[in-house]
């Protein structure tokens, strides 16, 4: 995996800074916080990491772009410095194609790929640009619990990059699940112990496992739940459903017979039920006779009541005209006008009209009229009187229908009750035995099913068996291919113990061995070969011993990695390897890292490109070595800060 860093450009408030990078050994020193980690940390930044945000960072910094060449492509990578989770990518191929993508860094999957058939994230992309694609692994044993995860370039990173935070511990995270899984399988990649086939087919053996597990959990609640009703096969199941069926044609031919003896048993009730309807008629009969009484009562009383008004009006006019007759009018009643002297007796004085014998005819006519509404309001009165009474006797007629007819639907009722709850009763026995049954066979027709299920599913775990059985047989070949690997691994394990030597790490003998735990993958030193007293990452000791192991163990994979043209990015990046080391205290060990540091760069691991960051500058002992060394202080102009302009904490 062919990759260098050509340029790192920060645009800031007010100044564009370029940091351009050598294709073999980087090294800034200095005084601290004059911005050596944060060069480091921008490249990560870069790549799809998070960004320590320094006091200089936060108020200067708008953007970062990283000039790189990865394998034929020349990328430029450029990533906005406010928390943006998109890395503007443009790279232009062997052929010369330029491309230009906003690349998320992180992606649920669930979607549509960004670019080519399987390129999601930033990670995605760049091993596209090393020819590899992303492949799940494991981060979980637990049977019935497998998880799978994409193994990404962040993932291999970590051998790449020796964060200063993460440089006295184990910074491969080898005892943190998930990253724990994750960190083993990159080692695994790197090394060549680890393919995508092998990945594929541990894929397939995780699922067959999680189906087997499944099947099986399904297979024993299957069984428990048969065995309190001792069902053990289909057949007894089906000899039940027999019984259950004749059983349930008897109880059915008893409920047919019941309903016809009742059928039958009823007639007794069609007296009644005839003698109810004819009296039904009658009460009919009379209630219209009732309606047609009461409706000319009320036009009888209507009309009585304007005869009275009748009568009263002419009671009035009769006694007006009596007071009124002969009054001398001295002014007009009508318009109040003063009334002149008779011309003549025989002419009204008021209307100017002549005297005739109409006034005695009115007279006359007004006596008969009188005479013929007293004697017709006496008839109306008669005749109410008459349709009173006839109402009367026609309500007491209905109501003595209406008695006969309670006391016939009381007998009626009582006569039908007194049959129905014995016929209910049977019936409702027969009824919900029958219930009981069809609802024992419906249940017993999906119990049936059960047995069924269990055989299907012996059988089903058989095959899964085999099918595991396969799988393994196929692991274990594909793993007998990588073979050559454990050979790599035997000899990354004498590089490490050579590098912690070289180095003078405290504790190291030439009678240790190291070897590699294939379970966890960790290196663990055997002092004098005893098992008893290894120790490893975890237990290294004093943190500047860690330090050095770390480091050692970084550099012993680069050095086979590129022997054996691994897959394992050509850069290394180490902030602080003195870390926790005094240079005046320690001097030899300082001096003998950075001896050994300088010949693996001009020697093995020549076209490694090492980016440093120390508090000390250890120049080489030679010029055979491209060494861009840069001094950096806080606030001296002559070896400015990384943002040149910026002096504050």
């Amino acid at each position: 995996m062919k990759c260098q860093f050509e340029k790192l450009i920060l645009i800031c408030k007010q100044d564009e800074v370029h940091i351009d990078f050598s294709p073999e050994v980087n090294y800034f020193w200095g005084q601290i916080s004059a911005g050596k980690s944060s060069i480091v940390r921008l490249i990560d930044y870069c790549l799809g990491g998070q960004l320590e945000r320094t006091p200089a960072i936060s108020q200067e910094l708008l953007s970062v772009e990283l000039k790189a060449i990865m394998a034929d492509n020349k990328v430029s990578f450029q990533r906005e410095a406010q928390n943006s989770n998109k890395v503007q990518v443009t790279w232009v191929n062997v052929d010369g194609d330029r491309t230009n993508l906003l690349v998320p860094i992180t992606s649920s999957r669930r979607g549509n790929p960004i670019y080519g058939e399987d390129i999601y994230t930033l990670s995605d992309l760049i091993l596209y640009f090393f020819g590899v694609s992303p492949f799940k692994v494991h981060i979980s044993r637990r049977i019935g619990a497998e998880r799978l995860a994409t193994l990404s370039f962040r993932d291999i990173l970590w051998y790449c990059y020796l964060k200063q935070e993460y440089l006295d511990s184990s910074f491969f995270r080898l005892e943190r699940p998930p990253h724990m899984y994750k960190s083993r399988y990159a080692f695994m990649f790197i090394i060549g112990f680890y393919s995508e086939k092998l990945s594929e087919l541990e894929k397939k053996l995780s699922e067959l496992r999680n189906e087997f597990y499944n099947k099986s959990e399904e297979f024993e609640k299957i069984k428990n739940f048969l065995e309190p009703f001792g069902y053990t096969n289909v057949y007894e199941i089906d000899n039940e459903i027999t019984d259950l069926n004749k059983q349930l044609v008897n109880i059915k031919s008893q409920l047919d017979i019941l309903k016809s003896d009742y059928v039958i048993d009823t007639n007794f009730a069609d007296e009644l039920r005839v003698k109810i309807l004819n009296i039904d008629k009658k009460i009919e009969e009379h209630e219209l006779v009732c309606v047609d009484i009461e409706n000319k009562l009320k036009e009888q009383d209507a009309l009585l009541n304007e005869l009275l008004i009748s009568q009263d009006k002419i009671d009035r006019l009769e006694y007006a005209k009596n007071v009124l007759d002969d009054v001398p009018y001295a002014f007009c009643p009508a318009c109040g006008k003063k009334i002149m002297n008779k011309k003549s007796d025989l002419i009204c004085y008021l209307c100017n009209r002549k005297y005739d014998d109409e006034k005695v005819e009115i007279s006359l006519d007004k006596e008969i009229i009188k005479r013929d509404v007293y004697n017709r309001i006496d008839e109306l009165q008669e005749s109410i009187q008459r349709l009173n009474e006839s109402l009367s006797t026609q309500n007491k007629i209905l109501k003595s229908y209406k008695i006969e007819k309670e006391s016939v639907d009381n007998e009626l009722d009582y006569a039908i009750k007194e049959y129905d709850s014995r016929y209910l009763n049977n019936s409702r026995i027969l009824e919900r035995n029958m219930a009981k049954h069809e609802e024992k066979i419906v249940n017993l027709n999906r119990i049936r099913k059960l047995p069924m299920a269990i055989s299907k599913n012996e059988k089903h775990l058989q095959l899964l068996k085999i099918q595991e059985n396969d799988l393994q047989k196929n692991i274990k070949y594909e793993k007998t291919i990588l073979e050559e690997a454990k050979n790599r691994i035997m000899e990354l394990e004498y590089k490490f113990l050579e590098s912690l030597l070289r180095v003078e790490v405290p504790g190291i003998n030439e009678e240790d061995i190291i070897i590699m735990n294939q379970n966890t993958w960790m290196p663990e030193v055997l002092p004098l070969r005893n098992e008893s007293l290894k120790w490893n990452f975890l237990n290294a000791g004093s943190a500047g011993k860690k330090t050095l192991f770390n480091v050692c163990y970084a550099l012993s994979i680069h050095y086979i990695a590129k022997e054996y043209d691994l897959n394992l990015p050509t850069f290394l990046i180490i902030d602080t390897p003195m870390k926790n080391i005094g240079e005046d205290v320690n001097r030899e060990i300082f001096e003998a890292f950075y001896k050994y540091f300088y010949e693996l760069a001009e020697g093995p691991l020549k076209g490694t490109q090492f980016i440093i960051i120390d508090k000390e500058y250890f120049p080489p002992d030679t010029r055979d070595v491209d060494v861009k060394s840069r001094y950096m202080t806080p606030d001296d102009d002559e070896h400015p800060p990384l943002i040149p302009y910026y002096r504050g904490p």
